[in-house]
């Protein structure tokens, strides 16, 4: 046959010459076929050995692991410079595909998920599985271990020795470390369809700029580890697991408001997020007292489990925790404050409940009583305004205006209370946040530090304070010795208390203005002059009990809140506070005081018991009374062990008997003779001379009538003779 090539053959075949003998040389064949010649090709290299059989040259498809792709063109004359045009020797399927049965097609790529280790793969199993947590692309060659990529919740983990990728793992994002399609920063280039996540630390992010997307707390990664660690949280958050930071609850409104419905958290490394107390605030982060108690002395202590425990509270509130062994909840915490007259003993112990305040003391803020009087002074302060003094926060400017009235007056500031406070064209307010000072000194120059004061230069404050004068503490800390009130508020209107005041206010400065002031109106505090002589005793748990009172005035206390001295009112009379009181209970029931003797006394109230001299005929009674020891019957007739000191009659002037029932004190009488009797001498009770318990001897006229046939029988039946009652008349 001549062989005639076409310009078609010229691709696949060419003329040779071999042996001297001209040939036709197969040279290439379609995609996917190779040139078989006789001569076995090298599977690895594709090297044939022998002489060609010239009469079996033939195209046959690729077997297994094999293909055959084309042969590349570099010149011209065959077609355009890099164009595929057939093929000749069949080629081991690249690392990452296999081939698996003998045709024309190409390699296939590993399966997703797998990836090639060897040339020339015959079977779809010689493609491995990633390793665990990694994953590859679809339709990719996937070439070595390497084109195994992380999963999205996954990370790349270098291996922290070997450095050929043995032992390189993926791990796990800590959950702080997911992005959220929301959260990504790149949207253009990373797509995330909806409730997809992805690791902010995935492809190698070395540092915060290439993570992708912001997450919450301080990370970095282990040089040893290599593994991406949280440090630390910020504050408002809690760390989970180690892994990520969960943001405690805030208020409705974000974390720069306070309120009663967020959380708190102590650490938030190593501790959980809190609830807020009743008693106080919180804003995600913090916790603080509520209503500012925080400024005038409320402390809280977290306990080992980050809880905040209350444990004091500012004078004048009552403590509520958990340290009561009773059932008070952890969220029931609170400083509560003791009405008005109230005080408490101690704002540091659970167990003291508030008290009424003392009738004869004063309770500076609720705080323990002082006994003694007092002195209500009213001070002019240019430069602030009412809300200034208000404001639990400014504790300090407070602070600093009782210690200038303290030092100018030289008495302690312990003992200074800001009443009032009023402001021009504004209501007083007798609501003053200040808590009593425990140290006393001369006011130096004061920064007071105000962050947001209302008042200005044109403003001004009246206060009033109160100035107590202890009764065993007199002017305790001060200047004076032995002073009083009289002396005090001498001294508080003088010129040189004036002057002083000025100075000592002039030192007190409020942000970048020095304050000034006037002291005027002093008032003695005429509320506690009229208890004077109620005597209380502090018991346990803080308890006022009235033990005592004045002369002319009964002791009431069969309970706290109605303890009482009640005084005697006109035609009444006593002289010991402890008259018909239970002598084993030392308790005082309400009762009345004892009335004033028919007509031989006049009792104008308290104390007073003045005889009478004259009845209201002006004869003269003359009567005679002699403190004596009572003791009062039931109605059975028995004792009742209760005792009382009284005026009791034992004599009265000439032509009067005595009229005395021993049961009854008040019914002690000065008689007069009946008519048509008389008596010439001073009845004596002692003797039973002129002495009598029962009136009606006296007025029974048959008794005395000379035509009486039973007279001698009813003196003799009642224990008289004649000459015990007023005799008859001649």
């Amino acid at each position: 046959t001549v062989f005639t090539p076409n310009s078609t053959a010229q691709k696949w075949f060419e003329e040779v010459e071999y042996e001297g003998i001209k040939r036709v040389k197969l040279t290439r064949c379609p995609f996917g076929h190779y040139v078989w010649d006789g001569r076995t090709p090298d599977e690895a290299t594709g090297v044939r050995v022998g002489s060609i059989v010239w009469e079996d040259q033939v195209c046959l498809p690729c077997g297994p692991g094999l293909e055959c792709k084309g042969i590349e063109h570099t010149n011209s004359t065959d077609g355009e410079n890099g164009e595929f045009v057939g093929c000749h020797t069949c080629t081991q399927c690249i690392i990452g595909q296999f081939k698996d049965f003998v045709g024309n097609e190409t390699c296939r790529n590993c399966p997703l998920n797998t990836f090639g280790v060897m040339y020339g793969a015959k079977q779809e199993r010689d493609c491995q599985d990633c390793p665990p947590n990694t994953k590859t692309g679809a339709g990719q060659r996937n070439t070595g271990v390497s084109a195994c990529v992380c999963e999205d919740r996954f990370y790349f983990l270098r291996h922290p020795t070997n450095t050929n990728g043995d032992g390189d793992t993926c791990m796990l994002c800590p959950s702080g470390g997911l992005c959220t399609e929301e959260t990504i920063r790149n949207k253009e280039n990373i797509t995330l369809g909806v409730g997809a996540v992805l690791c902010t630390f995935k492809d190698e992010a070395e540092a915060e700029e290439d993570w992708k997307c912001p997450i919450i707390g301080n990370w970095a990664r282990d040089n040893l580890t290599d593994a991406w660690t949280l440090l630390n949280c910020p504050p408002g958050h809690q760390m989970i697991n180690g892994q990520e930071c969960v943001p405690c609850r805030t208020c409705e409104g974000g974390s720069d408001r306070w309120c009663r419905t967020a959380q708190y958290i102590v650490d938030p490394n190593t501790l959980t997020c809190q609830n807020c107390p009743i008693g106080a605030e919180c804003n995600g982060a913090y916790l603080r007292t509520i209503n500012g108690l925080n400024n005038i002395g409320a402390v809280w202590e977290a306990d080992e489990e980050g809880r905040y425990q209350l444990q004091k509270c500012p004078v004048g509130y009552k403590l509520v925790n958990t340290s009561v062994e009773r059932l008070v909840d952890y969220a029931d915490q609170e400083c509560v404050q003791c009405p008005p007259e109230w005080y408490i003993i101690s704002s540091q112990d659970p167990t003291v409940e508030c008290n009424k305040c003392p009738e004869s003391a004063t309770c500076p803020y609720g705080g323990p009583p002082v006994f003694g009087t007092a002195v209500v002074t009213q001070v002019k302060v240019n430069g602030i305004a009412n809300v200034d003094i208000l404001a639990p926060e400014n504790g300090p400017l407070r602070e600093a205006l009782i210690g200038v009235l303290a030092q100018a007056a030289g008495v302690s500031p312990d003992y200074i209370q800001i009443i009032e406070s009023c402001h021009l064209g504004q209501k007083c307010s007798s609501s003053v946040p200040v808590r009593r000072l425990q140290a006393y000194g001369p006011v130096r120059r004061t920064q007071v530090v105000i962050p947001n004061l209302q008042g200005g230069p044109g403003d001004y404050v009246l206060l009033s304070f109160k100035i107590v004068l202890p009764n065993d503490q007199v002017s305790a800390g001060g200047d004076f010795e032995d002073i009083d009130v009289a002396g005090l508020m001498a001294y508080l209107e003088s010129p040189e208390m004036r002057e002083k005041f000025q100075v000592q206010i002039g030192q007190v400065m409020v942000g970048n203005q020095t304050l000034s002031g006037s002291l005027f109106d002093v008032q003695e505090d005429e509320s506690l002059g009229s208890k004077q002589g109620w005597i209380y005793e502090i018991r346990e748990g803080g308890v006022s009990v009235l033990v005592d009172c004045p002369p002319g005035a009964l002791l009431v206390n069969e309970s706290i809140i109605s303890q009482t001295c009640k005084e005697c009112f006109p035609n009444t009379w006593s002289i010991n506070a402890y008259d018909l009181c239970d002598p084993e209970l030392n308790i005082c029931a309400d009762r009345q005081c004892f009335e004033c003797p028919n007509n031989a006394a006049l009792c104008q109230g308290g104390k007073s018991f003045e005889p009478k001299w004259l009845d209201d005929d002006f004869t003269p009674i003359e009567p005679v009374f002699r403190l004596e020891l009572f003791e009062e019957r039931l109605s059975s007739g028995d004792k009742s062990g209760k005792t009382a000191m009284v005026n009791r009659l034992v004599s009265c002037g000439p032509g009067f008997v005595v009229l005395r029932k021993e049961d009854n004190p008040t019914g002690d009488r000065c008689v007069k003779c009946p008519s048509t009797t008389y008596s010439l001498e001073r009845p004596d009770h002692d003797s039973g001379f002129l002495t009598t318990d029962d009136v009606n001897i006296l007025t029974d006229e048959d008794l005395w009538t000379s035509t009486s046939t039973d007279k001698a029988n009813v003196t003799a039946q009642n224990g008289y003779t004649p000459l015990k009652l007023c005799l008859p008349c001649p």
